[in-house]
């Protein structure tokens, strides 16, 4: 199962979801962050995951400490080594967003979009594009819906940090798209989805027995819930 939320942080909900979820070892890791902000938003994202595993995958304690791996991947640290999950984290601009899965490596991103910007020349640096590559990347939407997808790409262990990006492979990505490719000798299951003023990647490394049970093309309807985040669930 894959489960990813996300919550708008000066939302009443979200100030709940930090007071009841919210532990002394996510205060401790905030406070490595100068600016309030960027704590404030690290507490919020820690919270809402601890939320998500609360109802989602109620056999684990929703409250282990999160560490850190050698390669600055969290994950949760539970009793004897296990990995039955994997997680991931992110915020932006008062946004903040988590997934849990256990389908395989997961990694999100959620980016605050910026509209008067050069993006074909930010495709071209950014993902080692010719300027004719590049110029299919030209716009707002299309751009962040690439560069959110790469981020979680690495984040997931799938694409190295500053590898180069094949362009023709991301084609299909839309403001709401998610489908299963090939990078490599790695199947990923990657989305992308349109939030107004943020868009977010989604990025899984499938283990291999998930690959066609969960090749969809359109995001889940969101799930209601006693808060005011918006939760999306794949079911392997």
């Amino acid at each position: 199962m894959l489960v990813i939320g996300h919550i708008n942080l000066t939302s009443q909900d979200a100030a709940s979801v930090l007071k009841e979820f919210g532990t002394k070892d996510d205060r401790d890791y905030a406070d490595r962050y100068r600016r309030q902000h960027r704590r404030h938003q690290s507490l919020y994202s820690r919270a809402l995951l601890r939320y998500l595993i609360s109802i989602k995958f109620p056999e684990i304690d929703c409250r282990a400490k999160i560490r850190q791996s050698k390669d600055g991947r969290p994950y949760f640290d539970l009793s004897a080594g296990r990995r039955e999950i994997d997680i991931s984290l992110t915020h932006s601009h008062g946004m903040a967003a988590a997934a849990v899965s256990s389908m395989g490596a997961v990694g999100i991103d959620i980016e605050y979009v910026k509209q008067q910007r050069n993006f074909a020349a930010m495709a071209e640096h950014a993902f080692d594009l010719t300027a004719g590559e590049a110029s299919t990347w030209a716009d707002a939407g299309r751009f962040y819906s690439l560069w959110s997808v790469v981020e979680c790409l690495v984040k997931a262990n799938i694409l190295a940090d500053g590898a180069a990006v094949e362009p023709d492979k991301f084609e299909a990505l839309s403001e709401d798209s998610l489908y299963c490719l090939t990078l490599g000798a790695k199947v990923a299951m990657i989305g992308h989805k349109d939030l107004g003023s943020y868009a977010m990647g989604l990025a899984i490394n499938l283990a291999p027995e998930f690959p066609v049970a969960t090749n969809s093309s359109t995001w889940p309807t969101p799930q209601p819930n006693d808060r005011s985040v918006t939760i999306y669930e794949i079911s392997s």
